[in-house]
């Protein structure tokens, strides 16, 4: 069986179809989804306050300028809040662009790559259906655009090493340095290690130096230099210790999170992030070795791992670069297979698609019983039409897999806000008064509550003095000093852990708060001002 005719079209005309199709699924439900704590809070004030300040050069955040990250991602969010204002859906659009891009892009390179209409297709299906790809297009973190910059990059450049092609070459030089100017220096100095991976396997040394071109070069440094060379002249050796330092050196050898600092966590992470594509990728590993590309993808997917085994910071959102070349090999096998498709690859496409299908539907039913019962519902109906359209022959397996899984994430994205409102202080932070207000965060900072209230809010305690202090830049203050010069002020409390809410109300100070908030995860207290500056009356409790 072939492709309906309607989709078989040229590859020009695919490419802003994939794309419009990608920046729906990824933007669907986007408003519903609150910024969650502490990461995609920690971007959205940045970009925030970069607004508020005039200063859209060097990222601050509570008032402090802030060495965490380039300046790109943050000026796509400025970018989108300009357009469609402090909004969920404007945090949300930049990861969803660039998710959509790299669909796109994937559409197009397949293409290049092997001459196959019906590839170019099932490629960006197979992107857009996995898990991890798919959650990462959503979230308000600089991961999605990462990725499709290398995935251009190093998209390109294997294009090049085939057909010589400077213009690819310059391409991919110039993806390379958007890479670097919105994450750091592991845009470059991954794909470099990728380039070396695969000269040693091909026992071709020239493939580094056809890798290399001075106007290439050129292009890397006229995007990266102008951004850098600011900040250097700007803040010195504060943004040399701030970014290259701590949040490049430290990350690297001192773990954030030294649970996860094990030599196997990507090991079992990678695969974790193709599902349901894992089996039909880890297949297509063995039987793609005879076609084009392959050595490539595969230096392509060691490089990412072996890169990030190394350091002692692990994150799953570090697997992300490595899913476009894993899922390259899948879609190249079922679409050599894809007319006969044998019936081990069709189960090895299907049932982890069911799967997921159905973890999905269930996870909607506990987060969110409500809207999780019509999420369940549409997952069923999705998965009736799966069987009813591979019962009438193996090759639609692949096609129907893909609808039903982007379908199936997409219909639980209508319940995510159950669980994601669980870690965001956004209901808190609508409590909080529009004006001028002392509020404190007990225990543990909610970056959320900043960014939704527009407040400037203080840690009850003492700052951290390990070695990831710099990166922790929220003002703290000792509980007894931010009691005591709140008392002819109305004084709030947030605490963002139920465990935080009950210390607090049991501490020498929770007698004389009132709770106004409560959303099981976080609560909020109130002290109202003293009359006549006379003393606070106490709550009883």
């Amino acid at each position: 069986m072939t492709l309906p005719r309607a989709v078989s079209l040229l590859p020009w005309r695919i490419v802003p179809l994939v794309f419009l199709g990608g920046l729906l699924l990824f933007g669907a439900f986007n408003g519903l989804l609150p910024i969650t704590d502490p990461v995609e809070s920690t971007y959205a004030l940045t970009a925030k306050e970069m607004i508020e300040s005039g200063d859209l050069l060097s990222p601050r955040i509570h008032g402090r300028f802030w060495y965490d990250k380039p300046a790109l991602f943050y000026w796509l969010l400025i970018l989108s809040f300009r357009l469609f204002g402090f909004t969920d859906f404007a945090a949300r659009l930049p990861s969803a662009c660039a998710g959509a891009a790299a669909l796109a892009f994937s559409s197009w390179f397949y293409h290049r790559l092997y001459g196959s209409v019906r590839g170019a297709l099932l490629l960006p299906g197979l992107l857009a259906g996995s898990l991890m790809f798919w959650a990462m297009s959503r979230m308000v973190l600089t991961d999605a655009v990462l990725a499709a910059s290398i995935s251009v990059a190093l998209g390109c450049l294997c294009l090049h090493l085939r057909d010589r092609s400077p213009v690819l070459l310059g391409v991919a030089w110039l993806m390379a340095g958007v890479g670097v100017l919105d994450k750091g220096p592991v845009a470059i100095v991954v794909p470099a290690i990728v380039v070396a991976l695969y000269a040693l396997l091909r026992r071709d040394p020239g493939v580094l130096r056809r890798s290399i071109s001075p106007s290439g070069v050129l292009v890397f440094l006229a995007v990266v230099l102008p951004w850098y060379g600011f900040m250097l002249h700007a803040h010195g050796t504060d943004f040399v210790n701030g970014f290259l330092g701590l949040n490049n050196l430290v990350r690297a050898t001192v773990s954030e999170h030294p649970g996860d600092d094990r030599f196997t966590y990507y090991l079992w992470m990678v695969p974790a992030s193709l599902l349901p594509w894992t089996l039909v990728a880890a297949r297509a590993l063995w039987t793609e070795r005879k076609e084009g590309g392959h050595l490539f993808a595969v230096a392509w997917i060691l490089g990412f791992v072996l890169f990030f085994t190394a350091m002692a910071t692990k994150y799953p959102t570090y697997c992300l670069p490595a899913v476009f070349p894993a899922l390259l090999l899948a879609a190249r096998r079922i679409d050599r297979v894809y007319d006969d498709l044998p019936r081990l690859d069709a189960f090895l496409v299907g049932a982890p698609s069911v799967l997921l299908a159905t973890a999905l539907a269930l996870a909607g039913l506990v987060f969110s019983p409500g809207r999780g019962r019509t999420s369940a519902l549409l997952v069923a109906a999705l998965l009736a039409g799966f069987l009813v359209v591979v019962r009438t022959g193996s090759a639609r397996v692949a096609l129907a897999s893909i609808a039903l899984a982007t379908g199936s994430l997409t219909a639980v994205a209508r319940v995510a806000p159950a669980y994601m409102h669980q870690r965001s202080a956004k209901g808190a932070a609508e409590q909080l008064p529009k004006g001028p207000a002392a509020v404190a965060c007990a225990e543990e900072f909610a970056t959320s509550a900043a960014y939704y209230s527009g407040q400037r809010m203080v840690e009850l305690g003492v700052p951290d003095t390990g070695p990831w202090a710099g990166k922790y830049v929220m003002p703290h203050e000792p509980p007894e000093s931010f009691f005591a010069r709140t008392r002819e002020v109305d004084a709030w409390v947030l605490a963002s852990t139920p465990s935080g809410g009950r210390n607090f109300r049991s501490g020498p100070h929770g007698r004389e708060f009132r709770p106004v908030f409560d959303d099981g995860i976080h609560s909020l207290f109130l002290r109202r001002a003293a009359p006549d500056g006379g003393a606070a009356e106490a709550v009883p409790r």
